[in-house]
């Protein structure tokens, strides 16, 4: 589970922080008949639910509103709400000075600080919740496609004007996680150094390393996990073998399709010196043993308890990798027929 989406039950809830601090005041003002929780989860990565709850915060709305403090790190919140039953999205920086909370059509609009303010001036002038919308639709109209292109052009304009502006660091953060590594370091690059340590510059920096180190012609990082009967396995165990890593996870559907496939592979080749390494990306270790037991699968398994697939740039699922004897990269992203061919590049033939 690569980000969580967070939940709250009720809420207007207001922050404001001391400016000399970084403690945040949470407050709300929702009349004598409003009670509810409200549960906010910072907006980072975590490998399951349960460990994104060890960072959430736990707000109890009592009549007349609420009263806490919680820490600021300047880095945007993001979840869903439900007042008396109506639910509505929530986006805001925790960041320290007073945050005031509107209802606004189907979300909750923070604004009173500066990056909340700045990130309210570019939704209306960049027209960022159409964009939004169209995101991830697919058979847009001319007129639609333009509008999209044009908002990337002006997002690039606006950096060019703020290079230094932790909101644009957001968006990039959001629309470009998953780019290639010259897109990365241009975008890395137009902003200023003083905001690298922030939370999206940092993320998105550790992004294009961890890119650069598994391309194809790299050393594959080493690392040591787990096997399904609790023994130790490293990647340098395979030295001096051809190995095909599998990233997969027991709910990813086209893992599971793949396996037949890799099954023939691993039948065909397995005595000619290739083995097969799955690394699951499973939170829970029963449904990962659960979809062993059914897909019966002949080679070495370990779950990813330690954050690999985030060292192998792993952006989604599946994703294979193609390591030589010495331990270097051939090959990555290669799925069905594309497996076969790359291997007979290296004398791996039927």
């Amino acid at each position: 589970m690569r980000k969580l989406l967070l939940f709250i039950s009720v809420i207007i809830i207001a922050v404001s922080c001391k400016n000399t601090s970084n403690e945040c005041v949470l407050k709300a003002d929702l009349g004598k008949d409003v009670k509810g929780k409200i549960t906010i989860y910072p907006y980072k990565r975590y490998s399951s639910w349960d460990e994104a709850k060890k960072h959430c915060t736990n707000i109890t709305i009592n009549e007349g509103g609420i009263d806490k403090i919680i820490d600021s790190t300047k880095v945007v919140r993001k979840g869903s709400a439900k007042v008396n039953g109506k639910g509505y999205g929530l986006f805001f920086f925790s960041e320290p000075g007073e945050i005031n909370f509107q209802i606004k059509g189907n979300k909750i609009v923070a604004s009173g600080t500066p990056l909340n303010d700045e990130y309210n001036l570019l939704v209306e002038k960049l027209k960022i919740d159409r964009f939004n919308k169209l995101k991830y639709k697919h058979n847009l109209s001319s007129e639609e496609s333009a509008f999209k292109e044009d908002f990337i052009n002006n997002l690039w304009k606006e950096l060019d004007k703020k290079p230094n502006s932790i909101v644009l660091s957001s968006l990039f953060h959001s629309l470009f996680y998953g780019a290639d590594i010259p897109t990365l370091n241009k975008i890395i690059n137009s902003f200023s150094k003083e905001i690298y340590k922030t939370f999206y510059l940092a993320d998105l920096i550790k992004k294009r390393d961890a890119a650069e180190a598994s391309a194809v012609g790299m050393k594959a990082p080493n690392f040591t996990l787990q096997t399904k009967e609790g023994k130790t396995l490293s990647l340098s165990d395979y030295k001096g073998k051809y190995l095909l890593i599998d990233f997969w996870a027991s709910w990813c559907g086209p893992c599971r399709q793949m396996i037949p496939e890799v099954k023939k592979i691993y039948q065909a080749f397995h005595s000619k010196g290739l083995e097969v390494l799955n690394v699951s990306l499973d939170a829970k270790e029963k449904d990962w043993l659960k979809a062993l037991e059914k897909e019966q699968m002949p080679w070495s398994q370990v779950r990813d308890t330690k954050k690999i697939a985030d060292i192998y740039n792993v952006n989604a699922i599946p994703d294979m990798f193609l390591i030589d004897k010495d331990g270097k990269i051939l090959a990555r992203g290669i799925h069905g027929k594309a497996i076969w061919d790359e291997l007979a590049k290296y004398g791996f033939k039927k």
